[in-house]
């Protein structure tokens, strides 16, 4: 049997025939007041007006809350603690029964009616014991629903007589019927029943008198003549017609006319649900919660329905209705057939990274199933056996592919909520996405604050422009919509001022109107505050005790609140439990709180953050360590949680606190969301020395630090947190700590990985003081690539024939470990000493090691170190094809893993392929955006490399362009002489002849780094210039080996001429004709196979002159 309930005479519950006690007169109101609601939301304000209809108690919602609870415990006695009620729930606005309709009297009855099977009716009537609702005689509620369902049970017996009329069942039927128009006379159906049983029985004169009776007492009672049905059985009867005897009877009253004929009665139960939860609308369950009203924006959501974009982008102020019109949104393209997920971005510092997509891909069928998007999905997932970039990269490519898949099944909605405070790595995959799923069946919103567009956000929205996105932005709404939105939210009249101020007050804000709107509602009517802040804090204070301070706390805890932890975080506090949960039940009437089973959520963050405000900053601190303390015990793998609540705890808390952000940035590193993993590492690092960690640990935090910087490419906070990791290894007096932080966060790379041409003597010294001891091949390796990093500048005093032959000792340390981390740093450190002086094939075979590497143990950044090194190789032979094909290959990855150092790579590419094609405006636009990247990101060689670019751009352009530059050289002052030989290049092209000479110095060796073959081609032409055969001989001779080549084409970033277009120079001012048209012969071949036109122009001439 279960648990019953009866109203169809007095109001009861049993539970498999045990009666349950309901408690008192108001308390059973407020369980019928939900029965006659059928499953729909009663306001609480309604329900607080029936049951005090004339003079309310000083707090009506406490005693309402406790009814609620203590109808809760009777119903659901056995129900675990800590587990959400499923009988009595708590909506927003108020509360709703969610029973089967069999287990309510008059549900069963009403399911009855409107299937109209003659059985059914029969067993339905015999459910009535008496009047419904019959402990409540005179309350308007109870009379509308107690002449409703009158009306039905009146319809059920109508058409139950008429079926028994048909089967022949005369006799019996006569009494009943005759009894049945006492009952009610004015009831046309039941005389015409009687009348015709009374002929099919051969008593004509009885019919005939029946209906006379009928006439009669319609006249006396409504002054009216009977119905059309009535004269016409009259007349029939008269006329004796055959086809009395057969079924004649006019539409019976079946459960569709019923309920319709009942739209008065329902009507008023309407008014208490909320909104059209008539009998009419109850299929095969309790009718369902109406979606909430959308006011004054029909036209923004027709704009979302008809975007066609793949991507939208909505925006509007704090409370305009973002949310709410993508809901609309939601339940529109739901019911065309689509699937919808929505991502959140957390409004609090210190979620996981990625966590809208956590979100978004878990509400997605399937999800779950995709290995690699473990580590995305599952908190406690093992770490990789693999670099974080080659994850990053799995990643992206699993979620386009799924997503994808899913799109071929029914089209997609992709909401991404809040976006102005997304997280780094969450806009990466969103760029992503956007940029792989063409095609596909996928439409994605996004939705922030426009005045709040920066950082991160900024830098996506730019990325995104290529999509051309649809953009809706959400101004203030019409007064008439504000209006409408507050009178709804009151629900209850208001007087037409009190509406005005609201309409004026709330200037258009959504959220302010329907606060204002609430606190209107309320029965005490008290004096609207100014702000919106302090409307949803006296909001909260009308709250019945202890529901302000359960909110403050909830507050503390987060927008999102785990309900476990709510109730971990107060069972020391002396709160009872059950408190705590009606304290949320009160919450979620007022529409403080939204709730998805054991997760509760904010209505909106300016609730939240108007309680988090009011909140002493001392007691904040003390708060956010008990909460922290209560998620450990609760919900001990949400270290994203932990490490925020740690590290808003004070510094009693450090130690955890350094915990609780390491295991978040692993976490964070895991999805590959370096810049999230960065501001962890660093928080763990700070957390660690305020905890007085040993300096083993800080430095191991700092060096996490230094490879999540150095891998998205901040090289200047890298080599910050590089040195304060060698400081302290310094100060501990460790040698082995100090070998560890000067090698361990060492990553493959092209780029450097320090400042241009600056070294730290001492730490040159220490590195090499530690190979001299280092007995271990591995840590060697690591060794020796450090010194090879450390020494880049010729300042540092360690040859450019040491640095080759310290770097190919690491590589051949590195290939006999077959450790696939050491071969990548050992490879990067040998292509960082072989632009110049190394014979190209050395280059090409290092290239291919790290390609074959990379793929084969799955190390994207090592793969990406052979592309880039691949293109570099092409680009100096000139084999456009393929420095295209390793470029693309390139760029995509680094795409995909958002690695921020290896776009400058990709930028420089491009300004060389421009270059070479001669779209020169282009060029210089590319290589201005490199040296701005640089500087941007922490580098101080910027301004020389997009300079020494530019300088090879104008040199292919004509000695006009190269004079032009005169005006930049101030600039270079802080580079001193590594820049004097394109210094006086220019100044010999603007004619400034004695400026050039004093400032050339052609008898300084150039070092052999990545500007040297541009530098020694400027030095060539100066030569000849001033008339130096000697400095010709000399540069012809150091040259020669690269003839080949274009001339600084092996950087991938800049070019000049070919080579052998200044060495044909060289011998023509030499007086070597035959060498000189051999040269220029093999440049104009170059040219040809690089595509460079001017070039081959310029070899064309060379050629002619040389003839």
């Amino acid at each position: 049997m279960g648990l019953e309930f009866a109203v169809l005479g007095g109001v009861s519950a049993s539970r498999d025939g045990e009666p349950i006690d309901l408690g008192g007169r108001r308390q059973r109101a407020v369980l019928a007041l939900l029965v006659v609601a059928r499953g729909a939301v009663v306001p609480a304000e309604r329900l607080i007006g029936a049951l005090w209809p004339d003079e309310p108690p000083p707090k009506p919602q406490s005693a309402l809350q406790a009814y609620v609870s203590h109808l809760r415990r009777a119903l659901e006695p056995d129900r675990p603690a800590r587990a959400r009620t499923g009988l009595i729930v708590s909506l927003p606005a108020g509360y709703a029964l969610r029973v089967d309709v069999d287990a309510v009297d008059a549900w069963r009855f009403e399911q009855a009616v409107k299937r109209g099977d003659p059985d059914g009716l029969e067993s339905a009537l015999h459910l009535w014991r008496g009047d419904p609702y019959a402990d409540y005689p005179e309350a308007p509620w109870a009379v509308a629903e107690r002449t409703r369902l009158g009306e039905l049970r009146s319809a059920a017996r109508e058409t139950l007589a008429g079926v028994r009329l048909e089967r022949g069942d005369t006799g019996p039927l006569i009494a009943e019927l005759e009894a049945m128009v006492d009952d009610e006379p004015l009831r046309e159906q039941r005389w015409q029943l009687l009348a015709l049983a009374l002929y099919r029985a051969h008593r004509q004169a009885d019919a005939l008198r029946a209906l006379r009776r009928a006439r009669e007492s319609l006249r006396d009672e409504l002054g009216v003549d009977p119905g059309p049905a009535l004269r016409a059985l009259e007349a029939d009867i008269l006329a004796q017609a055959p086809s009395l005897t057969a079924q004649s009877l006019a539409a019976p009253a079946t459960a569709a006319s019923a309920t319709s004929a009942s739209a008065g009665p329902a009507a008023g139960a309407e008014a208490w649900a909320g909104a059209g939860a008539g009998v009419s609308a109850l299929t095969e369950g309790v009718a369902l919660v109406p979606p909430p009203a959308l006011f004054g924006r029909a036209d923004v959501l027709a704009r979302l329905r008809d975007a066609s974009a793949p991507l939208t982008l909505v925006t509007g102020d704090a409370g305009s209705g973002k949310s709410a019109v993508l809901t609309a949104l939601d339940r529109h393209r739901r019911s065309q057939g689509w699937r919808v997920a929505w991502g959140h971005c957390p409004e609090v510092d210190g979620a996981p990274a990625l966590w809208p997509w956590v979100e978004l891909l878990r509400a997605l069928p399937g999800a779950d199933d995709v290995p690699e998007l473990r580590p995305l999905l599952v908190d406690d997932s093992a770490p990789a056996d693999v670099d974080p970039a080659t994850l990053r990269f799995r990643l992206r490519h699993a979620a386009t592919t799924f997503l994808r898949t899913l799109a071929a099944e029914c089209p997609l909605l992709l909401i991404l909520d809040d976006a102005h405070r997304a997280d780094q790595a969450t806009l990466d995959l969103l760029c992503h996405l956007l940029g792989n799923l063409h095609g596909a069946a996928v439409t994605t919103v996004v939705a922030y604050r426009d005045g709040e567009v920066a950082g991160p956000l900024e830098s996506a929205l730019a990325k995104v422009a290529r999509h051309h996105p649809a953009r809706v932005p959400l101004g203030a709404l019409p007064a008439e919509a504000v209006e409408a939105l507050v009178r709804a939210a009151a629900a209850r009249p208001l007087d037409d001022l009190a509406v005005a101020n609201a309409v004026r007050r709330s200037d258009g804000n959504p959220f302010y109107a329907r606060e204002l709107g609430l606190l209107l509602g309320t029965t005490e009517a008290p004096a609207v505050p100014a702000g919106v802040l302090d409307v949803v804090r006296h909001r909260v204070s009308l709250l019945p005790a202890p529901g302000p301070t359960v909110l403050k706390l909830a507050a503390v805890v987060g927008r999102e609140v785990d309900l476990d932890v709510l109730l971990e975080l107060l069972q020391d506090t002396g709160v009872d439990e059950d408190d705590v949960l009606d304290a949320v039940d009160a919450a979620l009437v007022a529409g403080l709180l939204e709730a998805d089973g054991d997760r509760l959520r904010f209505s909106h963050l300016l609730t939240r953050d108007a309680l988090y405000h009011q909140i002493s900053p001392p007691r904040r601190s003390r708060w956010h360590g008990l909460v922290a303390e209560a998620v450990s015990r609760v919900r001990p793998d949400d270290v994203a949680a932990l490490a925020r609540h740690y590290a808003l705890a004070g510094p009693g808390h450090s130690a955890a606190a350094a915990s609780a952000a390491g295991r978040a940035a692993s976490q964070a590193e895991s999805r590959s969301a370096y810049t999230e993993a960065a501001r962890l590492w660093r928080q763990a690092a700070d957390a660690a020395a305020t905890a007085g960690s040993p300096a083993r640990d800080r430095v191991a935090l700092l060096l996490s630090l230094c490879r999540a910087l150095t891998t998205q490419g901040a090289r200047a906070e890298a080599v910050v947190a590089r040195g304060e990791a060698i400081a302290l290894a310094r100060a501990a007096a460790n040698p082995a700590l100090l070998g560890t932080a000067m090698t361990a966060w060492a990553v493959p790379t092209l780029w450097l990985q320090g400042r241009f041409r600056h070294h730290d003597p001492a730490l040159v010294a220490e590195v090499s003081a530690l190979l001299a001891s280092s007995a271990d091949d591995d840590d060697r390796c690591r060794l020796l690539c450090a010194l090879v990093n450390e020494s880049e500048d010729p300042a540092a005093g360690i040859s450019a024939a040491r640095r080759r032959e310290l770097a190919d000792e690491a590589v051949a340390l590195a290939g006999r470990s077959g450790d696939p981390d050491l071969i990548g740093l050992a490879t990067a450190a040998a292509l960082r000493t072989s632009y110049f002086g190394v014979p190209l094939e050395r280059r090409r075979d290092l290239a291919r090691t790290a390609l074959d590497v990379g793929r084969r143990s799955g190390r994207v950044l090592l793969a990406l170190l052979g592309e880039q090194a691949s293109a570099q190789v092409a680009a100096a032979t000139g084999d456009v094809d393929a420095f295209d094909r390793h470029r693309r290959a390139a760029d995509e990855m680094t795409s995909q893993l958002h690695l921020g150092a290896a776009r400058l790579v990709g930028i420089a590419a491009l300004g060389l392929r421009h270059s070479l094609a001669g779209r020169f405006a282009q060029a210089d636009a590319a290589y201005s955006e490199l040296a701005d990247a640089i500087t941007a990101a922490g580098g101080n060689g910027g301004p020389l490399l997009g300079f020494a670019a530019r300088v090879g751009v104008a040199e292919a352009r004509g000695e006009d362009a190269l004079a032009a530059l005169a005006g930049e050289l101030p600039t270079l002052a802080e580079f001193g002489r590594i820049a004097h030989e394109p210094q006086a290049r220019i100044l010999l092209a603007a004619g400034r002849l004695d400026e050039a000479r004093s400032i050339w110095r052609p008898d300084e060796e150039l070092p052999p780094d990545f500007l040297a073959p541009g530098w020694y081609a400027c030095r060539i032409t100066t030569a000849i210039a001033f008339d130096e055969p000697a400095v010709v001989r000399a540069t012809y001779r150091t040259l020669r080996p690269y003839q080949d080549q274009l001339c600084g084409g092996i950087t991938g970033t800049l070019t000049f001429a070919p080579v052998a277009q200044y060495l044909g120079d060289a011998a023509r001012y030499l007086g070597d004709a035959e060498a000189a048209a051999a040269h220029y012969a093999a440049a104009e071949v170059l040219a040809r196979r690089a595509g460079a036109q001017h070039y081959l122009d310029r070899a064309l001439a060379s050629v002619r002159m040389a003839g």
